[in-house]
């Protein structure tokens, strides 16, 4: 116990040592990091409707698209796909076909059919890029397919448009492009705007709405600056 004392008390006496600048910043990250809210999947992004989409569709509407739920929820991605395939061809005219149609893709990403999932996220941009609730996922996930399948340029440039966007900037998914552009450019030996792109993932709208990707990309920030500092 004499020792420990000691040993605090010549770190006090020399504040410039190497070991007490560690300190301090340890102890400020843990004081920071108390404010944070705790880590939670629940408030991830996830595909599921919110009750007023949900609503704007028919009885019959939604007897088809629950169906389709209904298999995602058994794993079955690949005959879901086929269900929003064919809620697509029966309701033509439904309020909710731009995400009908991300799910078909969203289903056949998850079957590792990302070739014909990247076409239909295209469909979704091409036709309903203005329906930012579901045209932000798509790209998101088109981008995300593209890195699966090894072409990282194809995919960071879905990530950097979606940053990009005054509009999709704000969805929740953001904050994984942003995450994801980061790390690149720390691949890349390029500190600052990695740690520019984590600072904007790690802001207070996406610790409301995509906890998960934030505090991830907060980590990161913490990391640079005891490394560095």
């Amino acid at each position: 116990m004499k020792l420990r004392f000691n040993v605090i008390s010549n770190m006090r006496s020399n504040k410039t040592s190497p070991v007490w600048r560690i300190a301090i910043i340890i102890c400020t990250v843990f004081t920071f990091c108390l404010q944070i809210p705790a880590r939670g999947a629940d408030l991830q992004w996830n595909w599921k409707l919110p009750p007023a989409r949900y609503q704007e569709m028919s009885v019959f509407e939604r007897s088809q698209y629950d169906k389709a739920v209904g298999l995602i929820k058994q794993n079955a991605y690949k005959a879901a796909a086929t269900e929003f395939e064919k809620f697509q061809t029966q309701f033509t005219d439904s309020k909710l076909l731009s995400h009908v149609m991300f799910m078909r893709a969203y289903c056949l990403h998850q079957d590792k059919s990302r070739g014909a999932a990247i076409k239909i996220y295209n469909e979704v941009m091409d036709f309903y890029g203005q329906k930012v609730e579901d045209a932000t996922p798509a790209l998101y996930f088109m981008g995300m397919a593209h890195i699966e399948n090894g072409d990282i340029k194809a995919g960071l440039k879905c990530m950097q448009e979606i940053v990009d966007d005054p509009d999709y900037s704000k969805h929740p998914l953001a904050a994984g492009a942003l995450k994801a552009l980061g790390e690149n450019c720390w691949r890349n030996n390029e500190r600052d705007k990695a740690v520019a792109y984590w600072k904007r993932a790690a802001s207070d709208d996406f610790r409301k709405n995509n906890q998960a990707e934030a505090n991830e990309a907060l980590d990161n920030v913490i990391g640079y600056y005891i490394i560095s500092k």
